[in-house]
């Protein structure tokens, strides 16, 4: 387990992040909040031995800022030399399956968990709009941020093109924002981030480019061709996710942004999760949830974890 390294995105709820890193012991959890957030109620998972902090940004959703906080962790996760497997976890994820079957799952593959879809204009038309037209969702963070933003994507659309696809003739992928890497994969990955100035500024203008960014790269790459092929199901497309259980929802806005993920009711979906063959569910957040996953699917005390 000391060769996994988590890599964890969060922003709230600093007691279940608590549980969850102690969950993940003895792997190492790197750990990125936003820093729009206050650090103090986070205090506590912070000074777990296992735990490192990272150097934060403030998160803007479906900005590129939240590229730019997971590359962040993945840079901080491969300056541990023990780390020889990075996985991607948001703060609202649990894991489903004892944490060890991950580290031998881990190193039984290839090293690449990053689905990845091929865009086209023909056959993903509601993909493609997400990296075709320019989006500016980091200026939320501003004061009056959102009209500006706005306003900025309804100017382009009028003056500007529609773009083609990213540079360097790379062919656009898609696929859910959770992955797992070996260490070379992500160190191909955060090379990009540091050196492809045109592919980041590319990736800047798109919408969700969590979803985008990483798996082009991977896709592209000799790790392309054993990376899982997500399937295409419209907006539900990023709910498959190689290590993730993601329940899908629609809800008052789903006619605009379809289906999104959905809290978790495990009381009522512990069978589901027990059959998935994922490691982790996403979109849990209360005590009495991690107590059943801990005890029905864990086969732990729901008290007991890493050190506390």
């Amino acid at each position: 387990m000391s060769g996994i390294g988590f890599v964890v995105l969060a922003h709230e709820n600093p007691a279940h992040l608590a549980r969850l890193a102690r969950r993940l012991h003895p792997g190492r959890v790197f750990l990125h909040l936003d820093a729009r957030r206050d650090l103090r109620p986070f205090a506590p998972v912070l000074a777990l031995p296992h735990v490192s902090g990272v150097e934060r940004v403030p998160i803007c959703w479906a900005g590129f800022s939240i590229v730019d906080a997971t590359m962040n962790l993945v840079r901080a996760a491969l300056a541990d030399a023990a780390v020889e497997h990075i996985v991607l976890l948001s703060g609202a994820c649990y894991p489903i399956r004892p944490v060890e079957r991950l580290s031998e799952f881990l190193a039984a593959g290839d090293g690449c968990h990053v689905a990845a879809l091929p865009l086209s204009c023909e056959a993903t038309p509601d993909l493609m709009r997400a990296i075709e037209h320019r989006y500016f969702f980091d200026w939320d963070r501003f004061p009056a941020g959102i009209m500006a933003r706005r306003a900025a994507r309804v100017a382009c659309d009028r003056v500007l093109p529609k773009r083609g696809g990213p540079p360097g003739g790379l062919v656009p992928h898609f696929g859910s924002q959770w992955w797992a890497m070996s260490r070379p994969c992500a160190r191909l990955v955060l090379d990009h981030y540091e050196t492809d100035a045109a592919l980041v500024r590319y990736y800047r203008r798109a919408m969700a480019p969590d979803e985008h960014f990483v798996q082009t790269i991977v896709a592209n790459s000799a790790y392309g061709r054993t990376a899982p092929t997500a399937a295409y199901r419209g907006s539900d497309s990023f709910g498959e996710a190689p290590l993730h259980h993601i329940r899908l929802t629609m809800d008052e806005s789903s006619a605009r942004q379809g289906s999104k993920p959905a809290w978790v009711d495990v009381a009522t979906e512990l069978d589901l999760l027990r059959s998935s063959g994922k490691f982790f569910v996403r979109k849990i957040r209360h005590a009495h949830q991690t107590d059943l996953i801990d005890r029905e699917l864990l086969g732990v005390d729901a008290r007991s974890g890493g050190p506390r």
